[in-house]
């Protein structure tokens, strides 16, 4: 039998290592080379956000620094000397105090970002406006200033910024100087505060003078020229403490009197009968009978008022004053009738016992007492 023997193929599990153009390549090899592939199909990696330097020092610096930093890069070289000076001087007003004093309890300037953010606002803005010659809008920064320092370890702060809106408003010639009238009353109320009588008064006076004919309102809608006259009625009731505690009651009546006016001149009934006690009361006080009856005078005034505003108790007070002084202005002329007994004055006093009529009152130099 005759059959073709076909010789079996040697077939390989492994390529031959030997065969030429084959490529040797090693594990580590292949994940290099895939490595290399992975990273060429999958993107960028997004880089790092750099920092500025100016960015860290927000940072590093203080608070203060930014901030005087921030002036000095806008321009703002009146501000930031201004405010340098106001961290000066709180460290001295401190310093002056002493430990163990209220500032020397309280935080710095320097410590409270947000006053600092605060002043460095409307400095700059103020700075601005004064640039271009607007006192109007230098002084209204300046009052926002004044008013935003009103705690109790600002006041300071609160009294220069009023100090120097008065400066600004002085500067301003277009309003027939209504801000120069209201920064007057913002230092007459500054150094109220303060206990500078004298000061007090002589910045109300000003504002007087300023508002006397004018129709200037507050945004509440009451006129300035009322204000000014309540303001100096306080003043001049405060003053005459001075010369009550030294028994010179002279020229208290004087300063009570002014005081009485204001009052008056202010239309407000309540302060005016307050007024017209006080110096019915210092007539009083002066211990000459002939000085009973202007005390009576301005006592039936506050009476009137009294009567006027339906209040009890107000009123009841008033009685009791108003007839005190007719008491005491009735003394000398009813002293004078029972010592002589002449046949007049007995009828006089049995007249005026039956009909309690006011004929005893003694009208010498009255006229001066008149309100």
């Amino acid at each position: 039998m005759s059959a073709e023997f076909t010789p079996r193929q040697k077939v390989t599990f492994l390529p031959d290592i030997n065969k030429p153009g084959q490529e040797r390549t090693s594990p580590w090899s292949r994940m290099q080379k895939k490595g290399k592939e992975t990273e060429t199909a999958q993107p960028a990696r997004s880089q790092t956000p750099t920092v500025s330097k100016d960015e860290i020092a927000l940072f590093r610096n203080s608070v203060r620094q930014n901030a005087c930093v921030e002036m000095l890069r806008g321009g703002f070289h009146r501000s930031f000397s201004e405010l340098f000076s106001l961290l000066q001087r709180w460290k001295e007003i401190r310093l002056a105090a002493g430990p163990g004093s209220a500032i020397w309890q309280h935080k710095s300037l320097e410590e409270q970002p947000a006053k600092l953010h605060t002043l460095r606002q409307y400095l700059t803005k103020a700075e601005t406006a004064l640039r271009a010659g607007a006192w109007s809008a230098v002084y209204d920064q300046q009052v926002f200033l004044a008013q935003y320092f009103r705690e109790p370890e600002d006041r300071w702060l609160s009294c220069h910024f009023y100090q120097t809106s008065l400066n600004s408003a002085r500067r301003v010639k277009i309003d027939g100087g209504r801000k120069e009238a209201e920064a007057l009353a913002n230092m007459g109320q500054v150094y109220m505060e303060q206990g500078q009588l004298d000061s007090a008064r002589e910045q109300y006076e000003c504002f007087y003078h300023l508002t006397a004919g004018r129709a200037w309102r507050s945004e509440g809608g009451r006129s300035l020229h009322c204000q000014a006259c309540e303001g100096l009625w306080r003043v001049y009731t405060q003053l005459a403490d001075r010369p009550l505690q030294a028994n010179d009651y002279r020229a208290a009546i004087d300063t009570l009197s002014k005081a009485f006016q204001m009052a008056k001149e202010a239309g407000d009934h309540r302060i005016e009968g307050e007024a017209a006690y006080r110096v019915g009361l210092a007539y009083q006080c002066v211990g000459d009978q002939g000085q009973y009856e202007r005390g009576c005078t301005y006592f039936e005034r506050g009476y009137e008022i009294a009567r006027d505003l339906e209040e009890v108790p107000l009123l009841q007070r008033a009685q009791v004053f108003v007839g005190s002084a007719r008491a005491y202005s009735m003394i000398r002329k009813y002293s004078r009738s029972i010592e002589t007994a002449s046949h007049s004055d007995l009828l006089l006093l049995t007249g005026w016992k039956e009909s309690r009529q006011n004929v005893f009152t003694d009208t010498t130099g009255s006229a001066e007492g008149k309100i």
